[in-house]
């Protein structure tokens, strides 16, 4: 008897070929059979009439391992769609940490799991980056989580994650940055000796025979920004022994680069990446593909002629043998809650205070506000957060995308900085000030636009794949009163990302918007099992009811699940049925060796 029939979809095989109708058959967590019509009995039959089979999504920029020990339900990427995520990217990990990890500023006095999960530390700038012991780390895991931590190398992380379950199948790799200070330890600053490189090759090895698919560099972040060529380069050779896979950001050495030569582009940083895939024969994957060159105002067909130009340029080494492949974020705003209160914008100055109640005591002090707007206004604070840019003096335009999500004043609420300034006749920054004055719990959403005519472009590359930048969450949380959302939430993307790409229709054939969330990242992982809808391969479904599907995007809830996606199936098992999680714990962690 079979385990899951599904009957009269109709399927998109991720190949981007035409869709046609079928039964599908599953046993044992593998598709059995494909054919017009099965009779055969089944547990469990779900009657897909009307509405389309489509693999599993993949995430190809995920940052899941972050947060999949704490909630690995996995609940925000399965009500998507997503079914597998591509993990350890950015050059950021959460393992090894035999005697460091490096600690995000998450929100100002923020809960204890803001020190478990450091994607976003941003730059060289020390008040977004420290270097903590690890001992700081474990009481921290055990009061959110209620368990131990109980792993410091990469291969006993996977066995945590093999031990408790993961919702979704994850592909992780090792980290540069997480492994580069766990030998120049707080002695970062500087290039690696000989023996130090060494060393950190020793801890890619043991990540690559434990099961790694490779190794990714972060180099806008620390300690990732000082590392010299010779030792990427030199890291690399160790991942193509394995035949693993380098990842790095397009921004390539960004933070570092601008500070030695301002007119350095995106498109550089590329080139210096390409050329290590030369000089090494690794695989390489480019992450979260941005801009490469800068235009400024953004006028459309510059930025698509730059991205057109960017993807010359890739696809010319690939002409000389580099094997490369890239993904892009499958929606047009970036950076949306990252920091969900505004005092982290206030940083340092929150932390001179001695916390955001404080600061917001001395906002009512004129000497100490007017001190404090003569410096933002003279270019001397910029945000924490490496992704919106609050910096009055750069970007006039800060404040239009700053929402209040959360004020004692409830008139603010739902409103940006700047259409509140609009209302009142103020400045934008006084606007931010008072708000902190009256209140130093106020939340906001605060996000940076994503060039339209960049975004498609991108997308309409025969070869472009999905990621969502963001991290694994539940719908749940540790948080006792049950209302802030945590720090790590991220975006609403971290609910509905998938679900708004196919809903923006940027493609002419929704064939062709599937390939780009399925079969193209099958093939740039070299997965075998699974990535299309074809007999023999895992059972990873995803079922949809098309002209219902809507993604339901709110800036006040990010949580809020999207409409539309029946069924996700994860090697065979229903995980989501209607927006019901079902939490069965079927995904996979894979090993490659």
């Amino acid at each position: 008897m079979l385990d899951l029939l599904i009957k009269g979809a109709s399927i998109i095989d991720g190949t981007g070929g035409d869709r046609y109708m079928a039964d599908v058959a599953v046993k044992d967590g593998d598709i059995v059979k494909i054919a017009p019509s099965i009779d055969e009995k089944a547990s469990t039959v779900i009657d897909a009439a009307g509405k389309i089979l489509t693999p599993g999504f993949f995430d190809m920029h995920s940052h899941a391992d972050f947060t999949a020990a704490v909630y690995p339900h996995m609940e925000g990427l399965l009500g998507q769609g997503v079914t597998t995520c591509f993990c350890g990217h950015c050059g950021m990990s959460v393992a090894p940490i035999d005697r460091y990890y490096l600690e995000t500023p998450g929100g100002v006095d923020g809960a204890a799991i803001s020190r478990l999960v450091p994607p976003f530390t941003g730059g060289p700038n020390p008040i977004m980056f420290r270097i903590a012991d690890t001992e700081e780390l474990r009481p921290a895991f055990k009061e959110v989580t209620g368990t131990e931590l109980d792993w410091t190398s990469y291969d006993e992380f996977l066995r945590h994650l093999e031990k408790t379950g993961v919702g979704c199948n994850m592909i992780i790799n090792a980290s540069h940055s997480q492994i580069r200070i766990q030998v120049l330890g707080v002695d970062y600053k500087r290039s690696a000796t000989v023996d130090e490189v060494e060393k950190m090759k020793e801890y890619v090895r043991s990540a690559m025979e434990a099961g790694a698919s490779g190794l990714s560099y972060g180099l806008e972040y620390c300690p990732g920004t000082y590392a010299d060529t010779y030792e990427l380069t030199e890291l690399a050779r160790v991942v193509k022994e394995y035949d693993g896979v380098v990842t790095a950001h397009l921004q390539w050495r960004k933070n570092r680069r601008e500070r030695d030569d301002p007119g350095h582009e995106g498109v550089d940083g590329v080139k210096e990446f390409l050329e290590i895939g030369k000089e090494t024969g690794v695989r390489l994957h480019i992450s979260h593909m941005l801009g490469g060159y800068t235009v400024v105002p953004p006028e459309d067909e510059l930025v698509r002629a730059g991205v057109r130009r960017l993807l010359e340029v890739i696809d010319s080494y690939r002409r000389d043998g580099v094997q490369v492949t890239w993904d892009v974020l499958p929606y047009d705003v970036v950076a949306i809650y990252y920091f969900p209160q505004l005092a982290t914008y206030m940083r340092p100055y929150v932390d001179e205070c001695g916390g955001k109640q404080a600061f917001s005591r001395a906002l009512k002090i004129g000497d100490y506000r007017n001190r404090l707007t003569d410096e933002i206004k003279a270019g001397k604070h910029r945000s924490t957060s490496p992704l919106v840019y609050f910096d009055p003096v750069s970007n006039p335009d800060w404040a239009k995308p700053f929402l209040i999500t959360k004020c004692s004043d409830a008139r603010y609420v739902n409103k940006t900085i700047y259409d509140i300034a609009q209302e009142s006749g103020k400045d934008s920054l006084d606007v931010l000030l008072d708000i902190l004055s009256v209140d130093p719990e106020a939340g906001c959403g605060a996000w940076r636009p994503y060039p339209e005519a960049r975004f498609y472009e991108y997308n309409m590359a025969d070869d472009a794949t999905m990621g969502l930048d963001n991290v694994a969450l539940d719908y749940d949380y540790f948080h006792e009163d049950g209302e802030d959302l945590p720090f790590e939430l991220g975006t609403p993307t971290a609910y509905c990302g998938m679900v708004s790409y196919i809903e923006q229709k940027l493609l002419p054939r929704l064939e062709d918007t599937i390939k780009r969330l399925t079969g193209n990242a099958a093939s740039a992982l070299r997965l075998t099992d699974r990535g299309y809808i074809k007999e023999g391969l895992r059972a990873d479904i995803v079922v949809m009811d098309y002209d219902n599907l809507k993604s339901n995007k709110n800036f006040l809830d990010p949580r809020t699940p999207p409409s539309g996606i029946d069924y996700v199936i994860v090697n065979g098992e229903i995980a989501v049925d209607h927006n019901t999680h079902l939490h069965p714990h079927s995904g996979r962690i894979y090993r490659f060796r």
